[in-house]
């Protein structure tokens, strides 16, 4: 150690030298940071086919249908086009007996067949509906294996 520090130029060649394994980041382009979980994955935790998910903006409240969820954000099903991209939301919906609340940004407005999809960013979430969330996963791999 008491050595002096070696300088860049005169650190040796790492010509020669190989990785074993390839870098990959764990969110790389294109892919999403969070696993999304769909109303037919919760069906088996919930036993519901429908999940209501209730949006109050300043135009008024609304019922809409859980599509998906994520420790992200969700994604649910409307019947009306009175909603647009970064229009601020407060949503509420209930996964069994856990309520989860928390105001979200919307992210896109998407037309499929006769319905609306809004993609909304949790804004705020606290760290215990985030951590429920995100276990959401792990209960529905143990349930599937018998536990």
């Amino acid at each position: 150690m008491g050595q002096d520090k070696a300088k860049w130029g005169e650190m040796s060649s790492l010509d020669g030298l190989e990785m074993d394994w390839i870098f990959e980041p764990e969110n790389p382009p294109g892919k999403r940071a969070y696993t999304r979980l769909t109303k037919k994955d919760l069906y088996p935790l919930f036993k519901k086919t429908d999940i209501p998910v209730k949006l109050v903006t300043n135009n008024g409240e609304y019922i809409t249908y859980l599509v998906e969820i994520s420790p992200g954000g969700l994604c649910v099903e409307v019947k009306e086009s009175k909603f647009y991209e970064s229009q601020l939301v407060q949503i509420g919906l209930f996964l069994g007996q856990d309520k989860v609340i928390s105001n979200g940004r919307i992210k896109y407005v998407r037309s499929d067949n006769d319905t609306i999809l809004l993609g909304i960013e949790f804004v705020g979430l606290s760290g215990d509906v985030y951590g429920f969330i995100a276990d959401l996963y792990s209960s529905l791999e143990l349930k599937e294996d018998g536990y």
